[in-house]
């Protein structure tokens, strides 16, 4: 199944080998032709492309599932939120993305618009580097258990977050087969003193690498409290992206906030991220120097069972593993939040960013 899967992805489009092949270049592969043209088989061929700035597509009348109900897509780059929300609002736009929690609220019951709330792939997790002596804690099983009942699930995903994402506390994601639904952890401060009482650790404090931005700087703003309740000191270290990133990729941070999105509809997608340390690749364990030889098995194992509902079942034991012994606490899954003028009828969108349909949009 997992071949299937990753062949179903967007990422690997099936293009028409002799069109692309007439149109190589310099042993390209025909890529530089293929920025600005269509090869493929889908709804929707490419006519206009000005990047950063727009792109139309248009019908593709022989696609094998059936020509698509509209002519032609418009999709344009607005940077500005409030111009998008001006736009959805006064019918200048059919569909409006990337709206900030503040804008969907005051869109939401608003005549002539209505929004969807679509589950995301995208989650939110803190990890400890394992690999980092420099703080011993971050090694320590008793820490990891103590700060899971440290993180404000409800605050974060309610109150911060405003609904755009929910409490998710396992490394598959809902809607993506396999994934434990269930989450067993709760905010209880004194909880995690018992655990750190009883494991002898004493003034608990760490570094943590976030991205200034939200909904990172806001999560990681919110564990910072949260664990002070615990008697666990958090020093925050807020940077732009590329630095948080550059810092993870050089094992130079304690702890970090990230974000993980599949790279394909397939639990091993995360499976290998998560659970996959083999000392050579990039892997997020990799990265924060965990590393079972138990679980690397369980991953080969896994990704190699031809039984799809025991391969299911593998992943889940692998998701309680995780869950409750490893260096990472997962907070919560996002929501993709559209706004679409209330003639819209056919809209549909999967977990992943490029999983948007609009062969079945009328309008």
């Amino acid at each position: 199944s997992v071949a299937l899967n990753i062949l179903s992805t967007p990422i690997a489009s099936i293009v028409d080998e002799k069109q692309v092949a007439a149109n190589v270049k310099d042993n390209d592969f025909g890529n530089a032709w293929l920025k600005m043209h269509s090869a493929g088989s889908g709804a929707f061929k490419m006519r206009v492309y000005q990047p950063h700035q727009a792109i139309v597509l248009e019908a593709n009348e022989s696609a094998p599932g059936g020509a698509p109900k509209l002519k032609s897509i418009i999709i344009k780059n607005v940077p500005d939120p409030a111009s998008r929300r001006l736009l959805i609002q006064q019918g200048d736009a059919d569909v409006a993305r990337d709206l900030g929690a503040d804008q969907i609220i005051a869109l939401s019951g608003k005549p002539g618009v209505k929004v969807l709330s679509i589950p995301s792939a995208e989650q939110n997790y803190l990890v400890f580097n394992t690999g980092n002596s420099a703080n011993p804690l971050l090694n320590n099983p008793a820490f990891w258990e103590a700060s899971r009942w440290l993180v404000d699930y409800e605050g974060i995903t309610k109150d911060l977050l405003k609904g755009q994402y929910f409490v998710h506390q396992s490394f598959l994601p809902v809607g993506l087969p396999g994934a434990l639904e269930d989450n067993p952890f709760t905010f209880d401060p004194a909880k995690a003193k018992a655990i750190l009482a009883r494991a002898g650790i004493k003034d608990a404090h760490f570094t943590l690498d976030v991205e200034n931005k939200p909904p990172f700087i806001t999560i990681a703003q919110s564990m910072q409290a949260s664990f002070a309740q615990g008697g666990v000191k958090v020093d925050l270290l807020p940077a732009a992206g590329s630095q948080v990133y550059a810092r993870v990729r050089a094992k130079q941070h304690q702890a970090a906030i990230r974000l993980w999105i599949p790279d394909y509809f397939d639990a091993h997608s995360n499976a290998s991220a998560f659970a996959w340390n083999d000392g050579k690749s990039s892997t997020v364990a990799g990265l924060n120097g965990w590393k079972i030889p138990e679980l690397n098995n369980a991953t080969l194992a896994a990704v190699a069972e031809p039984d799809p509902a025991k391969r299911l079942d593998l992943y889940k034991k692998m998701q309680e593993q995780l869950q409750h012994n490893s260096p990472y606490v997962f907070v919560d899954q996002g929501k993709t939040q559209i706004v679409v003028r209330d003639n819209v009828k056919g809209y549909q969108q999967g977990l992943n960013a490029d999983m948007v349909w609009y062969d079945r949009v009328t309008k």
